[in-house]
């Protein structure tokens, strides 16, 4: 079976398009047809959706046992990483709350939230929020404040003493920057011509 025929069935299943031929199609899939369909989701980020729609709509009864663990386990791989993420950005919008500075959630954590209503089903690597750029020294200061209060808590709920050793200001900050990047623009009207759109959406409170 070509790939292109794979990619289109994935996106059938996703789509909820044609039921009674994805059901047939699945009915000739072979085990080796299951690893072509599970490498290819997971290459195109779509495992988690894949997984998702397949027991939505009961479809999973179909699928090889293996190809099914497989899905389900990138499926919460994917969530338990994002409720990470997720955690770590509310922590950081309610310091720039109240430090005032405007935000804008972009991208993957936005989709995540208002398009997928699932964040388990939409795969990131990091956070993408814009700001402008005047707010940039700001920024920079409740970051740091944040990380610092982060390890205290860290420190102060870890069982084991010797463990606190291994928290520190650099080592969270590490941990930010790999799950959170601030976008800066250049002019301030744009901004706040994508506020008036998507503010209402992304309120902070």
């Amino acid at each position: 079976m070509k790939q292109s025929n794979y990619i289109k069935w994935i996106l059938a299943v996703i789509a909820e398009h044609e039921r009674l031929k994805i059901e047939g199609d699945m009915q000739r899939f072979t085990n080796v047809d299951w690893v072509e369909i599970v490498e290819i989701a997971f290459r195109q980020g779509v495992s988690s959706i894949l997984y998702y729609q397949l027991k939505q709509f009961e479809l999973h009864s179909n699928v090889p046992s293996s190809a099914l663990d497989e899905l389900r386990r990138q499926f919460r791989d994917t969530l338990t990483k994002n409720i990470r993420r997720f955690h770590a950005l509310r922590g950081v919008l309610s310091c720039f709350q109240e430090a005032g500075i405007p935000v804008l959630i972009l991208k993957g954590a936005f989709l995540a939230e208002q398009v997928y209503d699932n964040i388990g089903l939409r795969p990131m690597t990091d956070i993408d929020l814009m700001i402008h750029r005047s707010d940039a020294n700001k920024i920079s200061k409740v970051l740091k404040d944040w990380i610092t209060f982060s390890v205290m808590q860290m420190q102060k709920n870890c069982e084991n003493p010797m463990e606190t050793k291994s928290y520190s200001t650099t080592r969270i900050g590490w941990r930010l920057s790999t799950c959170i990047s601030a976008l800066m623009i250049k002019h301030f009207h744009r901004f706040k011509l994508i506020w008036k759109v998507y503010g209402s959406v992304l309120s902070l409170s």
